[in-house]
């Protein structure tokens, strides 16, 4: 994806207190995990870091909002799970969203593609992008 976003770059480099080198390689994950998210059916988690790089590109609403509608047709949600969500737990989404990462990516991805564990040992994806089937040309996101 050739999109490019200086602001956003920047607001990794001060509100996460990376170097632009690390910036740079948050950016690309975000942009890939979105990527993930807008060309795949099914429900993925995000690791933390990108997690962390989505929250601060949808706070430059308009461009977020450009993004999504120019590459994916239509805007990508943002769906924080619940702590009814938590507790059903979906053990296959972190295998999943890295099978699909590595199939579309390659096997190496960077430091930005690291789960934390939970207290029984699962890798923990805090929120989820999902996306319906199209139903009359409509792609809609479920929240």
């Amino acid at each position: 994806m050739l999109y490019e976003h200086s602001g956003l770059v920047e607001r990794f480099q001060d509100k996460l207190c990376l170097n632009e080198g690390d910036a740079l390689e948050l950016f690309v994950d975000t942009k890939r995990f979105l990527f993930l998210c807008g060309t795949n059916k099914g429900q993925f988690a995000p690791p933390h870091q990108v997690d962390e790089g989505w929250h601060h590109f949808i706070l430059f609403t308009k461009d977020y909002e450009v993004f999504c509608r120019h590459y994916f047709g239509r805007f990508l949600h943002h769906s924080p799970k619940t702590r009814e969500d938590k507790k059903k737990g979906d053990r296959e989404i972190v295998p999943r969203t890295l099978m699909v990462a590595k199939g579309i990516f390659g096997p190496t991805l960077s430091a930005n593609w690291v789960y934390a564990k939970t207290a029984e040992g699962d890798c923990e994806g805090s929120t989820n992008c999902q996306q319906k089937e199209c139903v009359q040309g409509d792609c809609t996101k479920v929240d």
